[in-house]
């Protein structure tokens, strides 16, 4: 669970997923804030860290089969005319 307010820079982040808790620990830009411990093993942590740290991104568009199809020939046509292309380094002088 991520949790942030308007007021503060930074976020909360409550998991209970042992991968993750591990990976987190090993990121310096999170910092762990809390661990919750049942018979003596950690089942969960809080961590703290920047707000800029988190990307929300739309969900991956519904594409029809022409859609998709078309998208394809499009890309496919893209990489052909780059690659008819001769590569040509730019010097600064």
């Amino acid at each position: 669970m991520i949790r942030w307010d308007r007021s503060s820079d930074e976020m909360t982040v409550y998991t209970a997923d042992t991968f993750l808790i591990e990976r987190l620990k090993s990121l310096d830009a999170y910092r762990l804030i809390r661990e919750y411990t049942q018979g003596g093993q950690v089942v969960a942590a809080d961590f703290a860290a920047d707000k800029k740290l988190i990307t929300i991104r739309k969900g991956r568009r519904a594409l029809t089969d022409e859609q998709r199809e078309k998208l394809a020939e499009q890309l496919s046509k893209g990489r052909a005319e780059r690659d008819e292309k001769p590569f040509q380094a730019e010097i600064d002088t």
